[in-house]
């Protein structure tokens, strides 16, 4: 009755090494993505718009699930 991993341990490290890798990447892109805004006014503009239009799906979507877990409660 115990249990079995189905990966071996050197699968496992290899996909935490992966992600490891992949998070540094995305970190290192978003630094450069950041420091280009700064000295970048159309740049800027662009991310502050994109910001803004996020938010509001964001809230959107939060609103509509908020509406629904309401209705449960009736």
């Amino acid at each position: 009755m115990g249990s079995h991993m189905s990966k071996k341990s050197s699968e496992t490290s290899s996909s935490a090494i992966n992600l490891n890798t992949n998070l540094q990447y995305t970190t290192d892109q978003l630094s450069s993505y950041e420091a280009a805004c700064k000295v970048d006014a159309e740049l800027q503009s662009f991310d502050t718009n994109l910001q803004t239009r996020t938010n509001q799906v964001i809230n959107t979507i939060a609103a509509g699930v908020e509406v629904r877990a309401l209705s449960l409660i009736h």
